[in-house]
Protein backbone atom coordinates (compact mmCIF):
# COMPACT_ATOMS: atom_id res chain seq x y z
CA UNK A 1 0.00 0.00 0.00
CA UNK A 2 3.18 2.49 -0.11
CA UNK A 3 1.05 4.05 -3.25
CA UNK A 4 -1.33 5.08 -1.80
CA UNK A 5 -0.49 8.34 1.06
CA UNK A 6 -1.01 7.99 4.16
CA UNK A 7 -3.55 10.79 4.77
CA UNK A 8 -5.53 8.70 1.81
CA UNK A 9 -5.85 5.81 3.47
CA UNK A 10 -6.00 6.74 7.28
CA UNK A 11 -9.32 8.72 5.76
CA UNK A 12 -10.76 5.38 3.70
CA UNK A 13 -9.77 3.28 7.07
CA UNK A 14 -11.65 5.70 9.21
CA UNK A 15 -14.89 4.62 6.19
CA UNK A 16 -14.59 0.92 6.77
CA UNK A 17 -17.74 -0.33 6.63
CA UNK A 18 -17.40 -2.62 9.25
CA UNK A 19 -15.46 -0.61 11.75
CA UNK A 20 -18.71 2.09 10.95
CA UNK A 21 -21.11 -0.65 11.80
CA UNK A 22 -19.10 -1.50 15.28
CA UNK A 23 -19.12 1.95 16.17
CA UNK A 24 -22.87 2.09 15.35
CA UNK A 25 -23.69 -0.99 17.55
CA UNK A 26 -21.30 0.35 20.60
CA UNK A 27 -22.27 4.12 20.37
CA UNK A 28 -25.95 4.09 19.01
CA UNK A 29 -27.48 0.36 19.51
CA UNK A 30 -25.68 0.22 23.19
CA UNK A 31 -24.24 -2.93 22.28
CA UNK A 32 -22.02 -3.92 24.87
CA UNK A 33 -18.28 -4.58 23.20
CA UNK A 34 -18.26 -7.72 25.09
CA UNK A 35 -20.89 -8.88 23.01
CA UNK A 36 -19.55 -8.33 19.89
CA UNK A 37 -16.35 -9.75 20.77
CA UNK A 38 -18.91 -12.67 21.38
CA UNK A 39 -20.07 -12.68 18.33
CA UNK A 40 -16.76 -11.79 16.35
CA UNK A 41 -15.31 -15.18 18.08
CA UNK A 42 -18.33 -17.41 17.00
CA UNK A 43 -17.53 -16.36 13.60
CA UNK A 44 -14.14 -17.32 13.85
CA UNK A 45 -14.93 -20.25 15.47
CA UNK A 46 -17.17 -21.53 12.59
CA UNK A 47 -14.90 -20.38 9.81
CA UNK A 48 -11.86 -22.33 11.34
CA UNK A 49 -14.83 -25.78 11.43
CA UNK A 50 -15.38 -25.00 7.84
CA UNK A 51 -11.53 -24.60 6.91
CA UNK A 52 -10.40 -27.61 8.81
CA UNK A 53 -13.99 -29.59 6.92
CA UNK A 54 -12.55 -28.52 3.68
CA UNK A 55 -9.02 -29.44 4.33
CA UNK A 56 -10.02 -32.97 5.42
CA UNK A 57 -11.83 -33.30 2.32
CA UNK A 58 -10.80 -35.94 -0.57
CA UNK A 59 -9.97 -34.21 -3.63
CA UNK A 60 -12.16 -35.26 -7.02
CA UNK A 61 -11.19 -37.34 -9.34
CA UNK A 62 -9.95 -35.56 -12.30
CA UNK A 63 -12.32 -35.86 -14.62
CA UNK A 64 -15.15 -35.11 -12.52
CA UNK A 65 -14.10 -31.36 -11.68
CA UNK A 66 -16.12 -29.85 -14.12
CA UNK A 67 -19.04 -31.42 -12.94
CA UNK A 68 -22.27 -29.51 -10.88
CA UNK A 69 -19.72 -26.15 -11.86
CA UNK A 70 -22.43 -24.16 -13.30
CA UNK A 71 -26.07 -23.94 -12.20
CA UNK A 72 -28.70 -25.85 -15.18
CA UNK A 73 -30.67 -23.64 -17.05
CA UNK A 74 -33.75 -24.34 -19.09
CA UNK A 75 -32.11 -22.66 -21.70
CA UNK A 76 -29.00 -25.21 -21.95
CA UNK A 77 -28.62 -27.01 -25.26
CA UNK A 78 -29.76 -30.67 -24.99
CA UNK A 79 -27.26 -32.84 -24.88
CA UNK A 80 -28.06 -34.35 -28.28
CA UNK A 81 -28.22 -30.68 -29.70
CA UNK A 82 -24.67 -29.99 -28.10
CA UNK A 83 -22.78 -31.79 -31.63
CA UNK A 84 -24.52 -29.17 -33.67
CA UNK A 85 -24.28 -26.07 -31.47
CA UNK A 86 -22.82 -23.75 -34.10
CA UNK A 87 -23.99 -20.87 -35.74
CA UNK A 88 -22.45 -19.27 -38.46
CA UNK A 89 -21.72 -15.40 -37.72
CA UNK A 90 -23.32 -13.17 -40.30
CA UNK A 91 -21.62 -9.88 -38.95
CA UNK A 92 -19.00 -10.34 -36.41
CA UNK A 93 -18.22 -7.25 -34.27
CA UNK A 94 -14.48 -8.67 -34.19
CA UNK A 95 -12.16 -6.13 -36.76
CA UNK A 96 -9.97 -8.80 -37.39
CA UNK A 97 -13.04 -10.73 -38.86
CA UNK A 98 -14.15 -8.42 -40.86
CA UNK A 99 -11.24 -6.50 -42.21
CA UNK A 100 -10.83 -8.71 -45.43
CA UNK A 101 -14.46 -8.89 -46.52
CA UNK A 102 -15.34 -5.65 -48.63
CA UNK A 103 -16.84 -2.54 -46.75
CA UNK A 104 -19.97 -1.33 -47.36
CA UNK A 105 -21.25 2.19 -46.45
CA UNK A 106 -23.09 2.57 -43.34
CA UNK A 107 -21.26 -0.36 -41.55
CA UNK A 108 -19.04 0.05 -38.11
CA UNK A 109 -15.92 -1.87 -39.27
Amino acid sequence: MNYVAKELREYWEARDPIEMYRRWLTNIAKIDEAAIMEIDDEGARRIEAAVEYAEHLTFPKPGTVTERLFATSPHDPRPEDRKDNFEPIETPAIPALTAARERVSGEHF
